[in-house]
């Protein structure tokens, strides 16, 4: 039933004895669906700015008790869409507006329930908003500014919305974007529409650079995000001897498995507690 009537989506039935209990029950699981795995990006920002998002839309959308349930078909009609050139700007999308499960408005400011629930929109609408629409990213701000977060926390995740805000205006270049313009941009490229060795090679080596914090790259990250360079093998540093106590299990007998003496079977506290040299990166 999953995987030969939709390929996008992962309904999730709940464990029997969960599914059973009332909803209103601490323990009761209903039917689910599941966010499905995006594509790993070049740095570890955007990684960790997309599984943030998610996480946090995740909250919202528990917390408010939004509603954004479309019919496969649209979503069917959506993935179709996502896979032409540039669709993260330049293609609309069917989203549902009228995501508030209560009658009219709701505390969040979502559209109100006489609207079209479903209509087209870009990315960046889905998650800036659109009239009456409030937008996802907004939404995840009001969740943030009231729910119990350490300053710091919000101050990173306020970042990470920021950049994927960006992304959808089409301010920062998407990673097929970039790397698109990459090749195209090659002085071995042919302009007949295949990648030169060179051209994949010098495009592996940049992403690999721009991964590992050796060469900025402002039209994919933006002005502001800085990747800390990596260290490698080669910038190892020997450090001075340090005495590190070993964990508590490293000082615990080992187990017996056959009638050998005590000695042979126990670790030896001298030996774990001797200090070693270190090396540290």
């Amino acid at each position: 039933l999953q995987s030969t009537n939709w390929q996008t989506l992962r309904w999730k039935p709940p464990p029997p004895h969960k599914g059973a209990l009332s909803s209103s029950d601490e323990g009761h699981i209903g039917w689910r669906v599941e966010f499905r795995s995006m594509e790993v990006q070049i740095t570890d920002f955007e990684n960790a700015a997309f599984s943030s998002f998610i996480v946090l839309l995740s909250r919202t959308i528990l917390a408010s008790k939004l509603n954004l349930y479309m019919p496969m078909s649209k979503v069917e009609q959506n993935m179709q869409t996502a896979q032409c050139r540039e669709a993260c700007t330049k293609e609309v999308f069917w989203f549902r507006t009228n995501i508030s499960t209560d009658k009219g408005a709701d505390a969040m400011g979502c559209a109100t329930s006489d609207m079209e629930p479903f209509t087209l929109m870009t990315i960046s609408e889905i998650l800036m908003g659109k009239g009456a629409f409030p937008g996802l990213i907004p939404l995840c701000h009001r969740h943030l500014e009231a729910g119990d977060y350490h300053p710091s926390t919000r101050d990173l995740l306020r970042e990470y919305l920021a950049f994927i805000a960006k992304r959808a205006e089409g301010k920062v270049l998407t990673t097929a974007a970039w790397m698109r313009n990459f090749v195209l941009s090659h002085e071995t490229y042919q302009n007949d529409g295949r990648v030169p060795p060179a051209a994949a090679h010098d495009l592996m080596v940049a992403a690999s650079q721009i991964g590992d914090g050796l060469r900025a790259c402002p039209e994919l990250l933006g002005e502001g995000v800085k990747i800390s360079p990596c260290k490698t093998a080669t910038e190892e540093v020997e450090a001075e001897p340090t005495f590190v106590m070993p964990e508590p299990w490293l000082l615990r007998p080992r187990a017996r498995t056959s009638s050998c003496s005590s000695e042979a079977a126990e670790v030896s506290k001298t030996e774990a507690l001797k200090p070693k040299r270190l090396v540290v990166a």
